[in-house]
Order: C-alpha cells, then sequence, then structure tokens
C-alpha cells in the first residue's frame, strides 16, 4: 500500500468522525412536540417554540475531557448557539425553503453520507485492530530507508528545577547518567508526563537558550538554563548523524499506527466489495466524455 494511501485514509477517518459529531449534535437536540412534552421544566435550559435542549443533552454533546474545563458562561454559549440555529432553522421551516428540490437534494445527500459514515465507523469500531510485534518488526525492515535521519540529532534527559540554587545542587549531585536518568523519570511521573524527560532534538530544532548543549560531549550535563520561570538541566546521552538509522523504538508507535491504518482501510475496501456483489451499479461513464464540470450544470455539451 503506498503511503499516500494511508495518510488519505486518516485523513478520511479524522472527517467522517468529525461529522459524525457534528450530526449528533444536531439529531441528539431536537424533540418532537409529543417528545418534549414529557421533559420536566426545570430540566429544560432553552426552548424555542417546541423544540427543546435540555441539560442532559447540553452536557452529552461536550467530550468527558473538556466539561470539566467548562465555565456556566460557555455553557450558556453553547446554549444561545443552539437556540440561534434553531431560530433561523423554524424560519426557514415556515418559509418552505425545505420544499426547495434542490434543498432537499443536498439534505439528502447529507443523509446518505452521515449514515454511509456511521455503518464505516460502526464496522470498524467493532473489530479490535491488534499489530503484532512480528508485523511491526517486518514493516520495519522493509522500510529501513525511510528512518534516515534528515540531519544530525542529540539524545538528551531533562530535568526542571524551580530556583537556580537547587538546579546547581542538582546538578553537582548528578554525576553518574544512571542517577540522572531515575530522577528525571522520577520527576516526569510525578508530574503526568507532562514535561518530557528523555528528548530526541534535531539539532535544528534545539531552542535557541539551550544551545550550549550541542557543545557537550556524551555523558556530560548543561549548566542550568533558565527559560520561563524554571531551571533546566540537560544530560547529553548521545549524538546521532546524518543518515544514521533510527531504532525501531524510537518508530515503533508511529508504525503500529500505520500498520493499524492499513488493516482499516483493508477492511473498508473490502466492505465495499461486498456490498457491490449485491447490489447492481450501473455506471455510464462515457456521457461524461463531452462535458466539463461547468456545462453540466447547465445541460450545455461542451464545444
Amino acid at each position: 500500500m503506498k503511503e499516500g494511501n494511508v495518510s488519505t485514509f486518516i485523513s478520511v477517518r479524522r472527517s467522517l468522525i468529525f461529522l459524525l459529531a457534528i450530526a449528533s449534535l444536531k439529531l441528539g437536540c431536537n424533540k418532537s412536540t409529543e417528545e418534549a412534552s414529557s421533559v420536566a421544566g426545570d430540566d429544560v435550559i432553552v426552548r424555542v417554540g417546541d423544540e427543546t435542549l435540555t441539560l442532559q443533552q447540553l452536557v452529552s454533546e461536550i467530550p468527558p475531557s473538556v466539561r470539566r474545563n467548562l465555565s456556566g458562561e460557555q455553557l450558556q454559549s453553547h446554549a444561545m448557539r443552539w437556540a440561534n440555529h434553531q431560530l433561523l432553522y423554524q424560519e426557514a421551516k415556515r418559509r418552505g425553503l425545505d420544499k426547495q428540490a434542490e434543498l432537499q437534494w443536498r439534505l439528502k445527500r447529507v443523509e446518505v453520507e452521515l449514515l454511509g459514515d456511521a455503518l464505516v465507523e460502526k464496522e470498524l469500531n467493532s473489530r479490535d485492530w491488534q499489530v503484532s510485534d512480528g508485523e511491526i518488526q517486518k514493516f520495519y525492515n522493509d522500510n529501513n530507508e525511510s528512518y534516515k535521519r534528515a540531519e544530525a540529532e542529540i539524545l538528551v534527559w531533562h530535568l526542571v528545577a524551580s530556583n537556580l540554587q537547587s538546579a546547581d545542587s542538582l546538578r553537582r549531585a548528578l554525576a553518574g547518567n544512571s542517577a540522572f536518568s531515575r530522577l528525571a523519570q522520577e520527576r516526569a511521573q510525578a508530574q503526568g508526563e507532562t514535561i518530557p524527560w528523555e528528548i530526541y532534538y534535531p539539532e535544528s530544532e534545539v531552542p535557541e537558550a539551550a544551545k550550549e548543549i550541542l557543545r557537550l560531549r556524551p555523558g556530560a550535563i548543561s549548566s542550568p538554563i533558565a527559560f520561563e520561570d524554571d531551571y533546566h538541566l540537560f544530560f547529553v546521552v548521545e549524538r546521532f548523524r546524518p543518515e544514521s538509522i533510527r531504532p525501531l523504538r524510537l518508530v515503533r508507535d508511529e508504525i503500529a499506527a500505520k500498520l493499524k491504518a492499513q488493516k482499516q482501510e483493508e477492511r473498508y475496501r473490502s466492505l465495499l466489495a461486498e456490498l457491490a456483489a449485491n447490489i447492481k451499479i450501473e455506471k455510464n461513464f462515457h456521457l461524461l466524455e463531452n462535458f466539463v464540470a461547468d456545462s453540466i450544470v447547465t445541460g450545455s455539451p461542451a464545444k
């Protein structure tokens, strides 16, 4: 499978997920008059005519990871956007815009795409897309050249201290590399891995404030480097020449993601083939040969 196909498929999958999320918001918020009558008044956040948005519906639209960070004002803003959409929607219905042939065709197309996307999502999510160590190793061996370093890189371990005195004390105490790596890992874990302790830097991407590390040999510790409100220490572990191959452990997750995407794309294509085998598909592509895009709209053949 070509690399471009994998990237395209991943992009398509993200688009599908986004479309499904939008669809769930719209479908989840609209309630018929009969359904609205069963909603307790205290639960209704906004009512526009016979349509209601309940507190439960409002909260369910928001991803769990985001909910705890939203203020009441932001929730109110979200509810008002729903109300504004309802105002426009109901007025459009009153004016009969939903009866226009072009809009009906566009609505039908959206329905077809959303339901098709939902089927693909259900099909792909119903399987456990395991990627074995053997598959990862084989992909790495077959694509070894893809993991060449474009430029020199440096591997460093990284520690953060809250003040200069603490950073100086750590630098003097951490003469051995094992002590540095152990403490760096412990601090990173204590901080929820928000600050990386092991970093691979292409030399061109080393922050300006930390350029000192480019002059250090493996085994050396940088002087405390002030950055924002903290002081940073770097232990130079290893340096890598351009064109050297990145080891498997550095690209394992990337390869696993590619192989998973490949398997999902293969299932997507096999699903289409299975469906096409049971439904007659008529293709009259020869009718397009004498037309250009603009003329198709007017029905006039190209000259």
